[in-house]
């Protein structure tokens, strides 16, 4: 199945993307969306998303559609979904 990864602020610029499309196997959940990313753009990303312990990031927040949704939830992500991925945003 498909899944479309939308990225803003921070996690924009270090992917140089604002999006990407990842084919996954049905059943795929939030983290494993965020676990794939992780093995497809190496440390940077890695560092950018999860914590030393491999924990989502508490700062990172996760869209499913419009709702925002819980990193570690174990429910199944539909086909065709898209995430959003937001990082703090600095400035003011």
């Amino acid at each position: 199945m498909k899944i479309h990864v939308m990225y803003f602020a921070q996690l924009k610029a270090l992917r140089g993307a604002e999006c990407d499309t990842l084919e996954l196997d049905e059943g795929a959940t939030v983290r494993g969306v965020i676990d794939r990313l992780v093995e497809n753009h190496g440390a940077k990303m890695r560092d950018a998303l999860l914590t030393g312990e491999g924990s989502v990031r508490p700062s990172i927040l996760v869209f499913a559609g419009e709702g925002q949704v819980d990193p570690a939830s174990p429910k199944a992500l539909a086909g065709g979904q898209t995430l959003t991925l937001l990082s703090p945003m600095g400035g003011g």
